[in-house]
């Protein structure tokens, strides 16, 4: 109960660092782009998001074991713009599903070009997209508080995905600890270690 206001407050915080360009260009961004659809299908839907989510994304990506949204109170509505917990093979799955869904865009699960779109900068930050942390040359992310990464290298055909358990929501310097362990690891892998 207490802990999903001060993990908001966190969150917020790391958005007013990097400035509020970038803050009000995810928030046009979001409400601009196709994923207000899935939101906004899902109320339609009369489904919640996460019963929606589970139809559309994690049950045809493969997710074998039930996944935790963050709600934004007690007994409230899932906190859409983060915070979805579930294992280390589950992210995984979800990153596969990504790889999969940017190099065939037309397998029913999203609109047409959606991932291609997603990973697009947008016009405000330029490292981020639809949901996607872009970190260049064909690399994106999705960044969970407290450490959890699934980075994709859609280049490279790799996906590495990373659980944490930081002390806080965000920290600068573990982040950075924790992408220059997964590029090494990346490269390790490719170069057929």
């Amino acid at each position: 109960e207490g802990r999903a206001p001060a993990i908001g407050q966190q969150i917020l915080a790391r958005l007013t660092q990097i400035g509020p360009s970038y803050y009000e260009a995810r928030i046009i961004r979001v409400l601009d782009c196709q994923a207000k659809h899935i939101f906004g299908i899902a109320v339609a839907t009369g489904k919640t998001l996460s019963d929606y989510a589970s139809e559309k994304i994690f049950l045809p990506g493969g997710l074998s074991n039930n996944a935790n949204w963050l709600l934004d109170g007690p007994n409230g509505r899932e906190f859409a713009g983060c915070c979805i917990s579930a294992n280390l093979r589950d992210y995984g799955r979800l990153g596969l599903f990504a790889l999969a869904n940017a190099k065939t865009p037309s397998n029913g699960a999203f609109t047409d070009n959606w991932m291609q779109q997603s990973t697009a900068p947008s016009e405000g930050y330029a490292g981020y997209g639809y949901f996607w942390w872009l970190l260049g040359d064909g690399i994106y992310a999705a960044e969970g508080v407290f450490g959890q990464f699934i980075v994709i290298d859609a280049n490279r055909d790799l996906i590495v995905v990373l659980q944490s358990a930081w002390p806080e929501a965000y920290s600068e310097e573990l982040e950075a600890n924790a992408l220059a362990f997964i590029q090494a690891l990346s490269d390790y892998v490719v170069e057929g270690h």
